[in-house]
């Protein structure tokens, strides 16, 4: 998937690893979601510590917390989506992220956690407007490379996420107030850089041309209806459950235990991203029809079922240091590899989710499966870890097994259908 960068040297090593999108609309809107996530990365895996630290706020508190956020970011979805298809796009991104750059700055000066769950919020809705923007520049392009420029969003967005997550390791090393301050100025610096970076995109007019904006809500509110599209966007939600205790997960975990070092976070993290980097874009290369991306997500589900195991053993067992820290980091690396098919499987499954009418609307209600994910993950990995029991984690691993068969049986179906759609062609023909 990888495209060359003829001219630019210093983008050669990389493009060798990572798929480089050529000139043009996508490499801009491409290269904001790696800054935007980079800073987002960064203050997600910091602010249960912050929260714990600073705001004397416990576990539950912090994933309720975080579920709160969540809330904010699946009801400003269709909003969202009828704005993408309404406003002049670039201006309203660029008003987005500046909202979200001072919002963050405000964590400067407060400890709060009320009002540190109104800034979460406020950003958590303000960053669906650039979000579904992106995307829908990306379903705007011409067929043959819309596939590919979506996987190499998805790629360098959770790439970004990676960058940012391994980042936290020298602020929760040095522990201190100001190392946190640092921390959000550099979120803030990424949201005003990638605000500037998608700007630069057809900044006064509307990016494509879709459904009519006086029809959006309808549209959206149709494409909701739908229940093959409500399906899609819980199945969503449900793979993407690992992905909160791959980056929320390991932080509660990490904290709520006194003998795990608060740097760990980074340092897993950072492992995280290594194997992103060195796997995501072979991965995402062999996913390239609707049947793979279902295999790709099945995938997922079972090794997010195998990684759940691995944190439910840390989470019940009472263990050494070295013990502790062993299973933490092989719970991370299991979690990796479902993040590498999920990611390779979600540009797929988003276009075989996707509507012919109002393309904004119809992304934005598959990004809800994801936001519903992230509303009920937080809270949903607090309870496992407050617990201590087993029953919990073991029917959290059932649930991903039985996602596992199902996305088996879907894919199974797709291919009975291809090739009776294909058998039938050729007695047409």
């Amino acid at each position: 998937m990888a495209q060359r960068i003829d001219g630019h040297a210093p983008w050669m090593m990389i493009a060798r690893i990572l798929p480089v999108p050529e000139k043009g609309a996508a490499r801009p809107v491409v290269f904001s979601g790696f800054v935007l996530n980079a800073g987002a990365g960064l203050q997600e895996a910091l602010m249960p510590f912050f929260l714990l630290k600073f705001s004397g706020a416990s576990v539950v508190h912090v994933g309720a917390v975080l579920t709160m956020a969540a809330v904010g970011a699946v009801l400003a979805v269709l909003p969202a989506g009828y704005l993408c298809e309404r406003a002049p796009v670039g201006r309203m991104i660029v008003v987005a992220g500046a909202i979200q750059a001072l919002a963050t700055l405000a964590l400067l000066i407060t400890d709060s956690t009320v009002i540190v769950a109104c800034i979460l919020i406020a950003c958590a809705m303000l960053a669906q407007v650039a979000r579904i923007a992106r995307t829908t520049v990306i379903v705007s392009l011409a067929p043959q490379e819309r596939s590919v420029v979506l996987a190499q969003f998805g790629i360098w967005s959770n790439l970004g996420v990676g960058v940012g997550m391994a980042a936290t390791v020298f602020f929760l090393w040095v522990g201190e107030r100001w190392a946190y301050n640092l921390a959000f100025l550099i979120t803030a610096g990424c949201f005003v850089g990638s605000a500037l970076l998608r700007s630069s995109i057809l900044p006064r007019r509307r990016m494509l041309d879709g459904a009519p904006p006086e029809q959006s809500l309808l549209t959206a509110m149709r494409v909701a209806r739908n229940l093959r599209h409500a399906a899609m966007s819980m199945l969503n939600a449900a793979v993407f459950i690992h992905q909160v205790l791959l980056t929320v997960g390991v932080s509660l975990v990490v904290a709520a235990d006194d003998n795990l070092p608060d740097w760990l976070v980074g340092f897993t993290l950072g492992l995280n991203l290594a194997i992103s980097i060195l796997l995501q874009s072979p991965v995402a290369a062999r996913v390239k029809t609707a049947g793979n991306a279902m295999q790709a997500w099945s995938a997922s589900a079972a090794l997010s079922a195998v990684g759940v195991l691995v944190f439910g053993v840390g989470a019940v067992g009472a263990w050494p240091t070295t013990t502790a820290v062993t299973i933490v980091v092989v719970g991370i690396l299991v979690l990796s590899l479902a993040e590498l098919w999920y990611v390779a499987g979600q540009a797929e499954m988003s276009l075989l989710h996707g509507s012919s009418k109002g393309q904004a609307t119809s992304q934005a209600v598959f990004l809800l499966g994801r936001d519903l994910g992230a509303m009920f993950g937080p809270l949903l990995i607090a309870a496992l870890i407050t617990t201590h029991r087993w029953f919990p984690w073991l029917v959290s691993v059932v649930a991903f097994m039985v996602l596992t068969l199902l996305l088996q049986g879907m894919r199974r179906r797709w291919e009975r259908r291809t090739a009776a759609f294909e058998a039938t062609s050729e007695l047409a023909s």
